[in-house]
């Protein structure tokens, strides 16, 4: 405690005489006093940064990772200090004597507590995280907020995604790692957890094998190319790539999509065999346009318009969610969400008209679905000849589609590269439109779904490995010879449904 000489003060009044000393005295006692509160000012704001400074290295000592741990340290050190300035001038002002130093640091606590407070969904941004164009802290806002990693591919800015074990998921909790979601998967005994990225960086802290398998929520988008043209002009999809398979073995058949939703009242799918879920997060539009193109291609039946397998059943997983931007988007938590839950409906064939940046967790859920027995069939993407490889079509254990019109020249907006396996028709294919109608279309996304179909025919006869191996052996070559980077084995023939018969 600050303590002013007194008596020393007291004696030099007495010797001055009685008048000197009361006035020297009265002097005196305002300067003591301005003293005393100026001395206690100081005190009181040092003792209260010590107590709160000990008070909040409790709390955060309990936190795991040291890149939180020192953001929380200069958010609640800030409110500290600036509170504990203006309350203990106010105290001292009015009281030297009262205790201010239990009274102000309890304050500051509570005021650091406040700040260092998360929500467990992760909806709540650090002040340096926000986007200035966005103040809505939903989670719909969350999925438009997107940053571009250092390859130029988009992600979702405050979004992570990690696969563990349940006992790796009990060995963050117990650490102190909050999740925004978690999901237990059915084609793998592991667990999906979906973090914001400041709770990502703790699990990260944790152990060095989560710094790899902390993965990024990519976006991905359709395949398709320019606007559409009015029907009937279009390619039908039964005349361009008939397959003669029997309605009694289309119905045996099951076909999984990873797509937009689909409008399953058009007329070409009211009689089809569909069941559809969505994956998209609540709050956001969800368009119906592709979905509904791609599932006519499929199934579409009605007196001017038929599809490749009108009778198959169709298991159609719904990803896309409409950005204000205009642009329609699918998050890598909804597509891998999308592929777990079509294994756990035993499809054969997975048609995926998408294309985006490459994943390890996506890599993980295609090859889960491939080790399983079932064929995943994508679009080779629309980059153009120099374009990087578009996945997940590039992965191995994919069947990477290109496209070709009726004349077999490749689509001019095609991808090229070493992961192409076939071509098929996916130039000006009519297709109906989600409003009512037909349309005209274009891109890799409408050549995937010729594959689907054709893979999904002959796995009747063979397994998939088998198939895949008859398919290129006889598929058409159309440039150089054997595989090459535009048309990969060549244009795919589909296997007669008697014997292993192609057409031509």
């Amino acid at each position: 405690m600050f303590i002013l000489p007194l008596v020393a003060l007291t004696a030099y009044g007495q010797s001055n005489g009685n008048g000197n000393a009361r006035g020297v005295g009265k002097g005196l006692d305002k300067q003591v006093e301005r003293q005393v509160a100026r001395g206690v000012e100081k005190n009181v704001e040092k003792q209260v940064g010590r107590n709160a400074e000990k008070q909040v290295d409790r709390n955060v000592s309990q936190q795991v990772a040291s890149k939180v741990s020192k953001k929380a340290d200069t958010s609640v050190s800030k409110t500290v200090n600036a509170n504990a300035s203006s309350r203990a001038t106010e105290k001292a002002n009015n009281s030297a004597k009262n205790n201010m130093e239990k009274t102000l640091p309890d304050a500051a606590i509570a005021n650091s507590n406040r700040d260092k407070t998360k929500t467990n969904k992760g909806q709540e941004k650090k002040a340096e995280k926000a986007v200035p164009h966005q103040e809505d802290s939903t989670a719909a806002a969350e999925f438009v907020d997107f940053a571009v990693d250092d390859d130029g591919s988009r992600y979702l800015r405050n979004q992570r995604v990690l696969l563990v074990s349940p006992e790796k998921l009990q060995e963050l909790q117990r650490n102190g790692v909050t999740f925004r979601k978690t999901t237990q998967l059915s084609s793998m005994k592991k667990i999906l957890v979906e973090l914001d990225a400041e709770n990502a960086e703790v699990a990260s802290g944790i152990s060095r094998k989560y710094r790899k398998a902390v993965a990024l929520n990519y976006v991905y988008s359709y395949q398709d190319g320019g606007p559409a043209t009015a029907s009937p002009q279009g390619w039908l999809p039964n005349e361009a790539l008939p397959l003669n398979v029997p309605p009694d073995q289309q119905r045996k058949l099951r076909i999984g999509m990873v797509d937009s939703t689909v409008n399953t009242q058009h007329s070409s799918l009211r009689r089809a065999s569909i069941t559809s879920e969505s994956f998209v997060a609540e709050g956001l539009a969800t368009p119906q346009t592709h979905g509904t193109a791609v599932a006519s291609v499929l199934s579409g039946d009605d007196a001017m318009f038929i599809g490749l397998l009108p009778d198959a059943s169709l298991y159609s997983a719904g990803v896309f969610y409409s950005s204000p931007e205009g642009s329609d988007t699918a998050s890598l938590t909804s597509i891998v969400l999308a592929l777990d839950w079509l294994v756990a409906q035993q499809v054969d064939v997975i048609n995926m008209s998408l294309a985006g940046p490459g994943s390890m967790l996506l890599e993980d859920f295609v090859n889960a679905a491939s080790a399983r027995g079932i064929a995943v069939v994508a679009a080779a993407g629309n980059g153009g000849p120099g374009a990087k490889p578009a996945y997940p079509a590039a992965y191995p254990s994919v069947v990477a589609v290109t496209a070709v019109d009726e004349n077999n020249r490749v689509y001019y907006r095609a991808s090229h590269g070493d992961y192409i396996d076939f071509a098929a028709p996916g130039v000006n294919i009519a297709s109906a439109a989600s409003n009512g109608g037909y349309r005209n279309v274009s891109g890799t996304s409408y050549a995937a779904p010729f594959v689907s179909a054709v893979v999904a025919g002959g796995l009747s006869k063979l397994q998939p490995k088998a198939l895949l191996k008859e398919l290129r052996k006889h598929a058409q070559d159309l440039g150089e010879p054997k595989r090459d980077l535009v048309y990969g084995y060549g244009k795919v023939r589909p296997i007669n449904e008697d014997r292993l018969v192609y057409s031509e």
